[in-house]
């Protein structure tokens, strides 16, 4: 994995003049670099007198630049940025604070021995983190998400000025996959840029209850036709879904349909028979009609093929299991 690459587009000198001026942090973010560039410094040669690129650090991330501008006014900056059709849309987030030269810059952000989930060790890379350990935060994206991070300090955090590591905190649950930004807050209480990663949460594997079943088709052929829901609990022999057919004419057989729909994330995983008197193939179907088993699906189907024993009876039992993010309900 290459170092972050740093690239300080102005480098000089702060003057007496340059003193007073303010420094303002906007991060970009765009689809192409070039015409990102292009556009920048064609606009630049029309920009209003005091206003131009203080120091430019490109992500490595993603498509995207870190700008500390150098401007005289605030609303300057932001309207010479908004009125330049290609700069308008990269405008990511725009500093509520003014920054002075000092301030914390991500310019990378990844996980080289893990990943972005509970327990993994992240690391972002930059300038002017400080020699006294601040925080290193996940922060949620506004997007409306159900079961959203709130905002998470990372733990175990190893610090130095340009780079700091910590660790998602292990027992992290109720949430589900999504991004997330990554901010440092140095001791002193300023605060960095923020990079958007991506966040994938602790799987847990559950047996479904029967609540989690609806039956599309359930076979009226005998004299007493049942099916009933059971608990799912994986700590007991209930299953999530059992049923018999009872006839006096020992030669019938029939199918049953039961649909099942997850939601947050949830898939399904694996199934376990507890009863089998008279099942005729998998809890998909027999021979060439049978579905393929839904592994990794949140919408799936059985189809459950039986025929009557000598006795004139057909029963069944069936745990059906399923992977999720742990913590957060299947529906």
């Amino acid at each position: 994995m290459t170092e972050p690459n740093l690239k300080a587009a102005v480098s000089h000198k702060t003057s007496a003049v340059e003193s007073a001026a303010i420094y303002v942090l906007v991060e970009h973010i765009f689809p192409s670099r070039q015409l990102f560039d292009h556009a920048l410094y064609r606009h630049l040669r029309k920009a209003p007198p005091g206003l131009k690129v203080h120091q430019r650090f490109d992500l490595e991330s993603r498509e995207g630049a870190t700008i500390i501008w150098r401007t005289k006014s605030v609303a300057a900056l932001r309207e010479f940025i908004m009125t330049d059709p290609t700069l308008a849309p990269t405008l990511h987030h725009f500093s509520a604070v003014e920054a002075n030269l000092s301030m914390p810059v991500i310019t990378w952000a990844g996980s080289f021995f893990s990943g972005f989930y509970p327990g993994g060790l992240v690391t972002v890379m930059g300038n002017h983190f400080g020699d006294q350990p601040g925080r290193l935060m996940m922060v949620m994206v506004p997007s409306g998400f159900p079961f959203s991070i709130g905002n998470v300090p990372l733990e175990n955090l190893q610090w130095a000025d340009h780079s700091v590591s910590g660790n998602i905190p292990a027992g992290l649950s109720g949430v589900i996959d999504q991004p997330v930004l990554l901010q440092i807050v140095t001791a002193d209480g300023h605060q960095s840029n923020r990079v958007e990663v991506q966040f994938k949460a602790a799987r847990e594997a559950r047996a479904l209850p029967g609540t989690a079943f609806s039956a599309r088709l359930f076979s009226q052929t005998g004299d007493d036709d049942f099916w009933g829901r059971g608990d799912g609990d994986p700590a007991t022999i209930n299953n999530t879904l059992s049923a018999y057919h009872t006839s006096l004419v020992a030669s019938d057989s029939g199918t049953d349909y039961f649909i099942c729909n997850l939601r947050h994330g949830w898939i399904y995983a694996r199934y376990e028979w507890l009863d089998t008197g008279g099942i005729d193939g998998s809890p998909f179907g027999k021979g060439i009609e049978a579905y393929p088993e839904p592994l990794g699906q949140a919408d799936f189907e059985l189809k459950i093929s039986w025929f009557y024993d000598l006795g004139g009876l057909a029963h069944y039992a069936i745990k059906i299991f399923a992977i999720g993010p742990r913590g957060v309900p299947f529906e």
